[in-house]
């Protein structure tokens, strides 16, 4: 009797664990990367109320953590990259599949999975690594030849391959089924952040940190021609996103000596349409379908840094705003009805969630996750998953108790 209750018990956990992996729940057939999509708008369908945290021990010997933000390929799977020169596939209950990185080489900037389950990883060393959803290695090219440290930015997909650039001023185009290297843009100044795609065109924030000479590249993948456009007097402080088909981009620009912040909206080919004064230097910028645009702001000077996070409509009317005795170094993520972001402020880590209107409605306590160093990932679950910078502890902020 006894036995065939265990079994009974068994067949019915697999049936409930089965039911819980529904069709929205594992991969979504779509890229998945930070920031949400191509154009860096950091809106998430998915993100639809979130309540706890559920910290998970990383079923895994490597306690060495992470370099980069986790990448989740569905509601319970997510792919990390250690201290340890490993990538990492695991579940909150096996490893499904690491692989080895050469030369102690480590991941910079964020990973990216393709809508064919194939997953980019960028590396220090200046190479490119290509595993396809088995964590069989299916090629690995060298970007750059300096010896020199490589710092990535995020791998963003493109046509049959990805677009990837270090924050020296190099841009790639990479085939994805044979690593192929094309070259597309360099410069001698520096990128703010990463680019982002939008009908064919690539488009990046340019500085050169202070001199006024500032600008915005915008290039053609049709007719491979590249056009930057001067914002004079203008220093980028956030990378630029998509919002309705326009270019939004932070910046600052000098005004008899002052610095006034600025975000600034533009059409496909640069024109300004208009722009809008947040209360603080621009650091993030995320958007919503209906084009709104979302800031999170901060000052770096003497005295107790405050943080802004503000809403314009698209026609660049401010909506709202909310101040915080601290700086937001992590970018607000849109959902249909909830806006949310992960602070820290000393040894206290928190979840801020806001309603459309502004409105602080839950701040969830996550003091037991490690000190973030990376950003955090949406998961296709509608969670928000931080990855530990050391330790074995993946932290998993979600509105649903247990695993689903």
């Amino acid at each position: 009797m006894k036995s065939y209750i265990s079994i009974l018990y068994i067949l019915c956990s697999a049936i409930i664990f089965l039911y819980g992996c529904n069709d929205h729940q594992q991969f979504p057939e779509k890229s998945l990367l930070m920031y949400g999509d191509a154009q860096h708008t950091n809106y998430y369908e998915e993100l639809r109320d979130i309540q706890q945290p559920i910290y998970e021990k990383i079923p895994m010997a490597d306690t060495s953590g992470c370099t980069v933000p986790p990448l989740c390929v569905s509601s319970y799977q997510t792919i990390l990259a250690t201290r340890n020169s490993r990538i990492v596939k695991v579940t909150a209950y096996q490893v499904e599949w690491q692989a080895q990185l050469d030369d102690s080489a480590l991941v910079s900037g964020a990973m990216m999975c393709d809508n064919q389950q194939s997953l980019y990883a960028c590396t220090t060393d200046g190479h490119v690594y290509c595993f396809d959803k088995n964590g069989k290695r299916k090629w690995k090219k060298r970007i750059t030849p300096t010896s020199k440290k490589i710092f990535w930015e995020n791998i963003i997909p493109y046509d049959n391959g990805i677009i990837v650039t270090h924050h020296q001023g190099e841009i790639y185009f990479v085939a994805s089924d044979n690593g192929d290297v094309f070259r597309l843009y360099t410069t001698s100044h520096t990128l703010v952040g990463s680019p982002v795609v939008h009908e064919n065109i690539i488009i990046a924030g340019i500085t050169t940190y202070g001199e006024g000479t500032d600008s915005l590249l915008i290039y053609s993948m049709t007719d491979k021609k590249a056009e930057r456009i001067a914002l004079a007097s203008h220093t980028i402080t956030a990378a630029p996103i998509i919002a309705q088909s326009h270019i939004a981009i932070g910046t600052t620009q000098n005004r008899d000596g002052k610095d006034i912040p600025s975000i600034i909206l533009m059409d496909k080919k640069g024109n300004t349409v208009h722009t809008a004064i947040p209360e603080a230097t621009p650091r993030h910028i995320s958007t919503n379908p209906d084009g709104d645009i979302f800031t999170v702001s901060y000052n770096i000077g003497i005295g107790e840094p405050i943080s802004v996070v503000e809403s314009f409509s698209f026609q660049g009317k401010k909506r709202w705003q909310m101040s915080f005795r601290f700086p937001i170094s992590q970018p607000l993520y849109i959902g249909e009805t909830i806006r949310a972001f992960i602070a820290q402020r000393g040894n206290a880590i928190g979840c801020y969630v806001l309603d459309d209107k502004g409105t602080l409605i839950r701040l969830i306590q996550v003091d037991e996750a490690p000190n973030i160093i990376q950003a955090s990932f949406v998961s296709p679950g509608g969670s928000v998953v931080i990855a530990p910078a050391e330790g074995n502890i993946l932290t998993r902020i979600t509105a649903q108790k247990g695993l689903f």
